[in-house]
């Protein structure tokens, strides 16, 4: 079952992109490619990526911030359906997870399987974990936490794309679209919703979110 790791990205997140690169070729599952959508205002920002051995292409960010970042996410999709991808990989440039999160990711096997994950807050530097059996999924990479409610039977139909797990045969049915200032991640659940397709969002694991380069040096298993 293969998988597309991808995200646009911009030079505004250069401060996490070595991390964010050494993550992107650590994951544990065997069968995955990498690809980002660079939508940064330098057009040769590009170039820095390619000659970090990243797949990159380059969209003009043209119109509003939701009119460019809605057509890198299409070209991801575009991506997924002609290549032959089982599944997509939604990871923001500064979101970070467990390694071996794609191989528990496929073995649930939900259609869209999302996290959430803190915004503006200190407790974003700490990817929080907790599990009757937390080895399972990822043996000593971080330490577990108890504050949140656990679980994954919980649906979702309002919250953003940047640690989403979607199947290629939700992509073939949704193609993301905006309207005026409006996100294409609102679109995105308010269409599956309307296709009756479930959204499961996953409590056991709040990522880590790198807001800042004070974030960076946090999260030691990385360094």
């Amino acid at each position: 079952m293969n998988v597309l790791v991808a995200t646009p990205v911009n030079d505004e997140n250069e401060y996490c992109l070595d991390i964010f690169t050494r993550q992107l070729r650590s994951f544990e599952y065997v069968d995955y490619d990498t690809y980002l959508v660079d939508y940064s205002k330098d057009p040769l920002y590009i170039e820095y990526l390619w000659n970090l051995g990243l797949n990159a292409e380059r969209v003009q960010p043209e119109g509003s911030v939701a009119e460019y970042l809605c057509k890198c996410y299409n070209a991801i999709r575009d991506k997924v359906l002609y290549e032959g991808y089982e599944w997509l990989f939604l990871l923001d440039s500064d979101v970070f997870v467990p390694l071996n999160i794609i191989n528990y990711l496929v073995k649930q096997r939900n259609h869209v399987h999302t996290f959430a994950y803190y915004i503006n807050d200190e407790a974003a530097k700490c990817l929080k974990f907790e599990s009757e059996n937390k080895d399972e999924l990822i043996g000593d990479y971080y330490k577990p936490v108890s504050e949140c409610r656990l679980g994954m039977d919980f649906d979702v139909y309002s919250i953003g794309l940047g640690c989403t797990f979607i199947h290629r045969n939700v992509l073939e049915q949704i193609e993301f679209r905006t309207v005026g200032k409006v996100g294409c991640d609102y679109f995105f659940y308010e269409d599956i919703k309307r296709s009756n397709i479930r959204s499961v969002i996953d409590t056991n694991i709040i990522p880590a979110h790198y807001r800042s380069e004070s974030f960076v040096t946090d999260l030691k298993v990385y360094q």
